[in-house]
C-alpha cells in the first residue's frame, strides 16, 4: 500500500494519549488524567483471559498517538501512532478489515466523515481466514512501529475539529489461529496551525 505525503501547509502537534490493548481485545478504562495542555491522557492496564498457553498472555501492545497535523481548510488530516509489544514474546500483528476505510477510521468533533487515503508502518489484510504468519509485521518485545495515517475529508464542513478520535481493528497471529485487537483513542486535540 503506498501513502500519500501530508501537505506542506500541515503542522504537528505532540499529543499524549494512551491505551493498552489486551489479547482478549478489551479496553477497559481503569484511569483518567487530563494531560495539560496537549490533551487527555489515558491507559488500560487489566489481564487477558486467553487460556491459549501459546497466545501472549496479559496486555500485548501499548498504542500512543504521536503527532496530529491538521489542514487549515479541513481538507486533510496527518495522524502518526505508535504500537509498542510490551508483552514479553514476539508478536504478528497486522490491521485487519474489508479495505481501508474499515480497518481505521477518525472522527472529530465537527462530524466530518474522514476517509484513509493512505497508511504505512503495519501490515493490512483484507481476508482474515487465509493469512499466513509472513503477511504479518514482527514487533520484538520492547519494539516500536510508527504508523502513519493520511485522511481526506469526504463530506463536511470547512471548519476544523479540534477533538478527534480514531479506532482501527486488527490480528494477530498464533500457532492456534488469529485473535483480535482493537485500538481506540479518544480525546486527540487538534489544533489548526495559523495562517
Amino acid at each position: 500500500m503506498s501513502t500519500t505525503p501530508a501537505p506542506r501547509s500541515l503542522k504537528s502537534r505532540s499529543v499524549q494519549a494512551a491505551f493498552v490493548l489486551l489479547a482478549t481485545g478489551l479496553c477497559i478504562p481503569t484511569s483518567a488524567s487530563v494531560g495539560g495542555p496537549l490533551g487527555v491522557q489515558q491507559e488500560v492496564q487489566t489481564r487477558s483471559s486467553s487460556s491459549d498457553e501459546s497466545a501472549p498472555q496479559g496486555v500485548l501492545i501499548r498504542t500512543t498517538v504521536g503527532q496530529i497535523g491538521l489542514d487549515p481548510n479541513n481538507n486533510r488530516v496527518g495522524l502518526s501512532l505508535s504500537i509498542e509489544n510490551v508483552s514479553r514474546k514476539p508478536l504478528y500483528l497486522a490491521l485487519i478489515g474489508t479495505d481501508l476505510n474499515k480497518i481505521v477510521s477518525l472522527s472529530d468533533d465537527r462530524a466530518t466523515k474522514w476517509v484513509v487515503e493512505g497508511l504505512s508502518g503495519i501490515s493490512c489484510l483484507l481476508e482474515r481466514s487465509e493469512a499466513k504468519q509472513g503477511e504479518f509485521t514482527l514487533v520484538a518485545p520492547g519494539e516500536r512501529l510508527t504508523l502513519v495515517i493520511n485522511f481526506r475529508q469526504f463530506s463536511g464542513g470547512g471548519t476544523p475539529g479540534t477533538l478527534f478520535s480514531v479506532s482501527a481493528q486488527g490480528t494477530y497471529f498464533t500457532p492456534s489461529g488469529l485473535q483480535n485487537i482493537s485500538i481506540g483513542l479518544v480525546g486527540i486535540k487538534g489544533t489548526v496551525p495559523k495562517t
